[in-house]
């Protein structure tokens, strides 16, 4: 009811933190899931050890821009309140993103959110170290698993399995 999607992916995660006491917690994301959850990594309370981003556009102007009406509605949205759509530009907080490590996906395949994004994503990142990246050859946009299952899942598995700095 409130549109506050980046507060959504912290109340699961943190729900998984508590009913998993123990495990790590990862979050496997793509597209506008992946926006929303960059879009939280610097919060105090960000829940996830690791974070798999798939076909993540660096602001949501950014992906819109294929699309005219989509765009005008939020650049009229954007002068009504520039907060809001603020609050859901990854490399605004990726800038001062939490000790958390991410796998970004992206793909030469994909039209809507092409390999810089991704290499955009990373720069704005205060801890860039903690960046990894994946970047598929043909697989359509949200479709790394699909199009090329074998590459993704020994990517995301490899990620999900390698030890990790401790969080501060």
């Amino acid at each position: 009811t409130n549109f506050d999607y980046p507060g959504d992916v912290i109340s699961v995660g943190s729900w998984a933190r508590g009913a998993f006491p123990g495990l790590p917690v990862h979050a496997l994301t793509a597209s506008f899931g992946a926006i929303n959850t960059l879009s939280a990594i610097d919060e105090a309370g960000f829940p996830f050890d690791k974070v798999v981003a798939e076909a993540c556009s660096p602001t949501l102007p950014d992906f819109w821009k294929a699309y005219p009406f989509a765009q005008a509605v939020l650049n009229i949205s954007r002068r009504i309140n520039p907060q809001g759509e603020l609050r859901l530009r990854p490399v605004h907080h990726l800038a001062n993103m939490r000790d958390v490590d991410v796998l970004l996906v992206h793909s030469h395949g994909d039209r809507w959110t092409p390999v810089h994004f991704g290499d955009t994503l990373r720069q704005a990142a205060s801890r860039p170290e903690r960046i990894q990246r994946l970047i598929l050859d043909k697989a359509d946009h949200t479709y790394g698993m699909r199009d090329e299952a074998q590459r993704y899942w020994s990517a995301v598995l490899e990620f999900f399995n390698q030890s990790s700095p401790t969080r501060s």
